[in-house]
């Protein structure tokens, strides 16, 4: 992919991997699955499930569902359990819920 890094491609490759190696698209295990990569997994997950603009979905589900899923995901070894612990800790559902505000807010007054 040009103007792409390979650092870049190869996070997005792992992201769908899971750290029992039942993920894809290499069925990679934890310890070949980069840091990058399992945060962006986490995240992907928190906002595809959390997204409000989903056509296949009338509105977003409730947060304390979405942690639900998120911890039963670490609880089954897809996720990394450090990396939600700090997610948790840290409130960083929150951060994300604000910037989502912001950039709705953005593109409202840019159309």
């Amino acid at each position: 992919m040009p103007g792409v890094s390979e650092e870049a491609l190869r996070i997005a490759a792992q992201h769908h991997e899971r750290l029992d190696g039942s993920g894809y698209p290499l069925g990679l295990k934890a310890e070949d699955i980069s840091l990058q990569a399992r945060i962006l997994a986490l995240v992907d997950i928190f906002e595809s499930i959390s997204a409000d603009d989903r056509p296949y979905r009338a509105k977003p589900m409730p947060r304390e569902v979405v942690l639900r899923i998120l911890q039963e995901d670490v609880d089954s070894n897809y996720l990394d359990r450090d990396l939600f612990d700090l997610f948790m800790k840290e409130k960083l559902y929150l951060r994300l819920d604000h910037i989502k505000e912001r950039m709705a807010l953005e593109a409202r007054q840019k159309g």
